[in-house]
């Protein structure tokens, strides 16, 4: 099955930057020690079975069977992002505070908005979404930080 992508350009290459810097990161923190790491046969056929045959037991090594572990745990994002994508229909530069209310309240995939909000943290901390809105940054705040953040948008 072909990987479904974004409608706009621009959010594909968000979603590309998220993924690829976010296993790079892992990469760089697990790559050397997971290589250090020798499996018997017995490991290498337990292992293999679980990644359900994706990897065959000549080739899988502890790095290779995290690394997908790690691949597969970022694509529980992308269900949630591309849902919102379709709601909202623009660039993540363009949302608003608003898009992000009312897709909240009509998404049926409540428990995965954090993924979504993860996924709005890390392009809006790593600069590649450029979305200056104070109202959307604000809304991106756990609750408990919104008045806060109010407060300190206004003084500026």
């Amino acid at each position: 099955m072909a990987e479904k992508m974004f409608k706009i350009e621009n959010n594909q290459k968000v979603w590309n930057f998220f993924f690829e810097s976010a296993m790079e990161e892992w990469d760089a923190e697990n790559k050397e020690k997971l290589e250090a790491i020798i499996w018997t046969d017995k490991e290498k056929e337990l292992y293999s079975q679980k990644t359900h045959g994706d990897i065959s037991p000549q080739n899988i090594t502890p790095y290779r069977y995290e690394s997908k572990k790690r691949r597969m745990c970022l694509q529980q994002y992308k269900p949630i992002v591309l849902e919102f994508e379709e709601f909202v229909n623009k660039s993540f530069d363009e949302i608003t505070a608003d898009d992000i209310d009312k897709f909240s309240g009509v998404t049926s995939k409540k428990n995965k908005l954090n993924h979504l909000n993860a996924f709005l943290l890390s392009g809006i901390k790593s600069g590649i979404i450029k979305n200056t809105n104070k109202d959307f940054l604000i809304s991106l705040l756990p609750d408990l930080y919104r008045e806060i953040g109010r407060k300190i948008a206004e003084i500026e």
